[in-house]
C-alpha cells in the first residue's frame, strides 16, 4: 500500500472504532490529591482541564483530612493514614515505641530484643524490660525472692530470703 492509501484506509478505518472518551475524577475535598467518591463526565480531560477539588487518583479513606490517603506514611495516631484497611500497623514508624519480646507472658522482656511498633504484637508485648529468665513466668524484676535456689527478682543475687519457700504450683485450670 502507498502511504497515501494507507493514511485514508486508517482515516476511515477509525471513523468505525470511535469510542466516545469519559473523564473518570474522584472528588478530592480535602486537597490532598486523592479523592474519595467517583464522578464520570462525558468528555476526554488532559491534565489541565481538571478542576481544584478534582483529582486522577482516588482511594482516599477519609477526605476530609488532608494528611490520610493511600500514598501517606503510616503514624501511630489510632488513624489509618495510609487507606490500606490497617491502623497503625508496620514497624518502625513514626511515633512508635520499643515493645519487648516477653516469652513467658510476665510482662517483662530482654532488652536487646525489642521492636518499634505502636502497640503490642505478638510475643512483642512487653513495655519493661529487666526479665533475667524470660522462660519462666514467676521470675521478673520486682517478683518475690524464694529460697529455690533461682534469681526470681532479677537482681543478680540468688536466695537473698533463705528459708522462705515458694508457693505450691497453681492447679492447671479444666478444659470444658
Amino acid at each position: 500500500m502507498k502511504s497515501a492509501e494507507s493514511f485514508l484506509f486508517f482515516a476511515v478505518l477509525s471513523c468505525f472504532f470511535t469510542v466516545s472518551a469519559k473523564c473518570i475524577l474522584f472528588i478530592d475535598r480535602d486537597g490532598d490529591g486523592f479523592g474519595g467518591e467517583k464522578e464520570i463526565f462525558d468528555y476526554d480531560c488532559s491534565d489541565e482541564d481538571i478542576q481544584t477539588g478534582y483529582s486522577r487518583k482516588g482511594g482516599d479513606c477519609n477526605d476530609n483530612n488532608p494528611k490520610v490517603h493511600p500514598e501517606a506514611r503510616e503514624i501511630c495516631n489510632g488513624i489509618d493514614d495510609n487507606c490500606n484497611g490497617e491502623v497503625d500497623e508496620g514497624e518502625n514508624i513514626a511515633d512508635c515505641r520499643p515493645f519487648y519480646r516477653d516469652s513467658d507472658g510476665d510482662g517483662f522482656g530482654i532488652g536487646d530484643d525489642s521492636k518499634c511498633l505502636c502497640k503490642p504484637s505478638g510475643l512483642f508485648s512487653a513495655e519493661k524490660t529487666g526479665d533475667c529468665n524470660d522462660n519462666n513466668p514467676a521470675i521478673y524484676p520486682g517478683a518475690y525472692e524464694y529460697f529455690d535456689r533461682l534469681d526470681n527478682n532479677c537482681n543478680g543475687i540468688i536466695d537473698e530470703n533463705p528459708g522462705i519457700l515458694p508457693p505450691p504450683p497453681r492447679p492447671k485450670p479444666k478444659n470444658h
